[in-house]
């Protein structure tokens, strides 16, 4: 597994992808600097030779969904299932 770190002033973004599909988290403030990560994310999974970006988002945070719908993102009708252990 590889993974890469993208990062800008008062932004952080972590990058890994694994069987050809890249998975990303991204926390950013305002101002155009969660586009800039996203662009760069995905140029970097495009070097290393991902087809495929897959990004968990809670779906009642509306916000980051509207962003990621912006930016090219489409539901990909699947669900993530987990369960607490302790």
């Amino acid at each position: 597994m590889r993974s890469g770190m993208v990062a800008a002033a008062a932004a952080s973004a972590w990058v890994v992808m694994r069987k050809g599909r890249g998975w990303q988290a991204t926390r950013s403030a305002a101002g155009g600097l969660g586009r800039k990560m996203m662009t760069a994310a995905e140029h970097w999974l495009r070097e290393q030779g991902a087809v495929k970006v897959q990004l968990m988002i809670r779906s009642t945070n509306d916000a980051v969904l509207g962003f990621y719908n912006h930016i090219g993102y489409e539901d990909a009708d699947v669900q993530v299932r987990s369960k607490w252990l302790a």
